[in-house]
């Protein structure tokens, strides 16, 4: 997870799954070089966090334009040392949800407690212990230059658009105001 490049391939027909998969992982070796890993934000990070933190850019951002932004939060409640409270990790930890045949299941107000594992951020501090999901290149340019924000908090509303928040009680307006 983190390293199979999402990308267009053409595949034979008559391809492995592991010839598949090590395309996969050349794609990210040739598109994510060492030289641009190493750019990290003020060095503050491994190549591995970068990874990681892309990842969840990768699932929590819908947009380009907010890949940097939210970057720059979670960025800010890292160094800040809160939860990062992402949603997507409590979704990656649940698995494969037979009941509706998907992945990345829906979640409730329960399960940021009730699912025990080292992915939920709800439960642990910091990043997860590895990628949630195959970050694009956007994902990981954002990882590599957050943008600087006051902010600390968003959230999308059920049209997608996202609303950031600085404090936990803007967010909480904007909890009652979108969702």
């Amino acid at each position: 997870e983190g390293y199979m490049f999402p990308d267009t391939y053409l595949i034979p027909k008559d391809a492995t799954a592991g010839l598949v998969g090590q395309r996969f992982l050349d794609t990210f070796q040739q598109k994510v070089t060492d030289s641009i890993l190493e750019k990290s934000p003020k060095g503050m990070m491994s190549s591995e966090d970068i990874i990681v933190l892309a990842s969840l850019i990768e699932r929590e951002a819908r947009t380009v334009d907010e890949k940097p932004i939210i970057a720059g939060i979670i960025i800010n409640r890292l160094k800040a040392k809160m939860a990062l409270d992402i949603d997507a990790t409590v979704q990656y930890a649940k698995g494969y949800d037979s009941a509706n045949n998907r992945w990345w299941p829906q979640i409730t107000q329960e399960d940021y407690k009730k699912v025990k594992s080292p992915y939920n951020t709800y439960l642990h501090q910091g990043l997860p212990p590895a990628p949630i999901a195959n970050p694009g290149i956007d994902s990981i340019r954002s990882a590599l230059n957050p943008v600087q924000t006051e902010y600390y908090f968003y959230l999308h509303d059920a049209e997608g658009k996202v609303h950031f928040a600085r404090t936990v009680q803007e967010h909480n307006q904007n909890i009652q105001k979108f969702l």
